[in-house]
């Protein structure tokens, strides 16, 4: 596969025939490759990221006709479309900025592509694509990318001393807080690991199914484990990342560690 970030933008936004099944699985229902949705504590679109890449293209000229046909402009295959438009004019110190805004939460989408249950073989391949060619183009590990915020501390207990379900899976389904991300069909699988059913419908509610299905099921300490899991593959994949890239998203890993260690205690201590 090519590296050109032209090349790898086709792909994330266009779906070929024989993969349309694998693509709207993929990318409609499952992992959403918006900078907003891996930046931001609500995970919601049309946020702050996606107003700079707006005001961004606007400056320089950059109005593909995907702008249309996407739910919002932060979307991965346009951004990466844009380093090559900026190439392309010899705009040099905004491909710099370009480049370093993508690649702050970039490869994170790139790892949850990976990460998703039953991908396609081809979509695996593209998201491995991106991020050694995102790397190769920010020059390993020199990057310089603007220093993370701290990280979130997670959901506070309320005034009298519990911590509410619905604050829990905002947190673990912000990865800009917990640092990954659980799709609809992560957290399938994670049920079906348990023994569980869950419904269809929306990420949030799914999750809020599963924690309560795990509760009425004795399998909570089983969730906190499967969380606890899939938390230690994210960090070592993390961690074999450029360290400018990777240092904030493992530090979001330790805030997150810490969290699971506690509800783990919270839980042990009602048997």
């Amino acid at each position: 596969m090519s590296s050109s970030f032209a090349a790898l933008a086709a792909h994330w936004l266009h779906e070929s025939p024989d993969l349309a099944p694998a693509f709207t699985h993929l990318f409609l229902l499952n992992v959403f490759p918006y900078s907003d949705v891996f930046t931001t504590p609500t995970a919601e679109l049309n946020g702050p990221g996606a107003e700079r890449a707006a005001q961004a293209y606007a400056a320089h000229g950059f109005a593909p006709p995907e702008l249309s046909e996407v739910a919002a402009p932060d979307h991965v295959g346009l951004q990466l479309a844009f380093l090559d438009h900026l190439a392309a004019r010899n705009e040099t110190a905004a491909g710099a900025a370009a480049l370093a805004d993508l690649l702050a939460w970039a490869p994170a989408v790139c790892l949850a592509v990976q990460r998703e249950p039953d991908v396609h073989p081809f979509y695996h391949a593209l998201a491995q694509a991106a991020l050694t060619a995102l790397f190769a183009g920010a020059g390993g590990d020199t990057l310089a990318l603007p220093q993370p915020p701290p990280p979130d501390p997670g959901p506070l207990p309320d005034p009298d001393g519990e911590v509410r379900l619905r604050d829990l899976v905002a947190y673990f389904l912000a990865p800009a807080r917990c640092g990954l991300w659980l799709s609809r069909g992560r957290l399938g699988a994670i049920a079906r690991t348990l023994g569980l059913s869950l419904p269809f419908g929306p990420r949030a509610e799914v999750a809020e199914a599963l924690f309560a299905a795990a509760g009425s099921a004795g399998q909570l300490g089983a969730l906190i484990g499967a969380l606890t899991a899939e938390l230690s593959i994210w960090n070592g994949a993390c961690s074999a990342w450029p360290p400018a890239a990777a240092s904030g998203w493992l530090a979001r890993h330790l805030q997150a560690a810490a969290q699971l260690t506690e509800m783990s205690a919270a839980f042990a201590s009602q048997l």
